[in-house]
């Protein structure tokens, strides 16, 4: 018979530094002992020496460990959740920790199939904090409808972090993270989640505590820039069918917004590319421009976009500016960070 839990913590791990990974689990333990949880980490062909010493350490916290190899967050997530047995999922970075004293078994509703956090984000590059919330009511039950918004901005709606998802309801409805995407696979899994119709519960309450620091995109970059294309560009669909559900009366200044953005992130990758293979092949710049020519075709930008596009689309044309340009732009951006 199945060995039933609360709460499963699906905790993914690469190559993680030792101090982090143990924080994360000793902030899972501090969780009250009313509450059954089980702790799934997930190490994702990290290096040898590594992966002994998280097998030690998580049967040291009576966890269950699995090995795979290395193939992204996303399919060491759907690993983790083919051996869950809580009612609940929290997918936990391993470098990131949860305020265990703060759980508590009344906030595990029968009815929601979603439960919201407030998210404690720790910026490690100037010690500053910053709390990620909802302008909702504590313990407010609500529908899709009323979240989709959320999902129009970075920040607490677009992440997984923060969020109990009801495995039955995750299973039910065939939801999984997307293992093509190595960007936006959170957004992309919360839209699918909201797709389904969920009962959503939000707790006010600091539950996830957010270790960020600006190498935390940056390495995703740098594996595979094209990929993390793909993921920025999924990110804008997503926005873009999301818009056109919600009733605001400044759609259009938003979705503005959104393009620039997207604009600005992927001149960026493509900046990066230039940066560190000073040329590009036909099939990658035919990417670039497929996905400018996406942004072009919805509405308005601004200036600012609009020469971040046409230096993309001329960097094949003789323009000599262009990558001096992007070198000085990828080198104001790194120093920024």
């Amino acid at each position: 018979m199945e060995n039933k839990k609360d709460i499963s913590f699906i905790i993914p791990v690469f190559n993680t530094k030792q101090d982090q990974i143990i924080r994360c689990l000793d902030s899972v333990i501090k969780i009250k002992s009313s509450i059954e949880t089980e702790i799934i980490v997930v190490d994702d062909g990290s290096l040898p020496e590594n992966s002994k010493i998280y097998k030690k350490l998580v049967n040291k916290y009576n966890g269950i460990y699995l090995y795979e190899e290395n193939s992204g967050v996303s399919s060491a997530r759907n690993k983790g959740l083919s051996y869950a047995k809580g009612e609940y999922v929290f997918f936990l970075d391993a470098d990131d920790e949860v305020d265990g004293k703060k759980f508590d078994r009344s906030q595990l509703s029968k009815k929601a199939d979603i439960i919201i956090f407030d998210l404690l984000l720790k910026n490690e590059s100037n010690n500053t904090n910053s709390i990620y919330g909802l302008n909702k009511k504590n313990r407010e039950i609500f529908n899709s409808s009323n979240f989709w918004s959320y999902l129009l901005k970075d920040g607490l709606g677009n992440w997984v972090a923060g969020k109990l998802f009801k495995r039955i309801f995750l299973i039910d409805n065939g939801i999984l993270f997307n293992t093509k995407l190595i960007e936006g696979e959170d957004i992309d899994f919360v839209y699918r989640s909201l797709s389904c119709n969920p009962v959503i519960e939000y707790i006010k309450e600091e539950i996830y505590v957010y270790h960020w620091s600006p190498d935390t995109g940056e390495s995703r970059k740098k594996l595979d820039p094209l990929k993390y294309l793909k993921g920025i560009i999924r990110v804008y669909e997503i926005r873009s069918i999301v818009i056109q559900k919600v009733n605001m009366k400044n759609k259009q200044q938003i979705f503005k917004k959104i393009c620039k953005v997207t604009t600005n992130r992927i001149f960026l990758t493509y900046a990066y590319l230039i940066w560190n293979k000073k040329n590009i092949s036909n099939k990658e710049y035919d990417f670039f421009d497929h996905c400018v020519r996406k942004i072009k075709c919805k509405g308005k930008l601004d200036n600012r976009s609009k020469f971040q596009i046409f230096l993309i689309e001329h960097h094949y044309k003789g323009v000599p500016v262009v990558y001096y340009y992007l070198r000085l732009m990828i080198h104001f951006v790194k120093n920024r960070l």
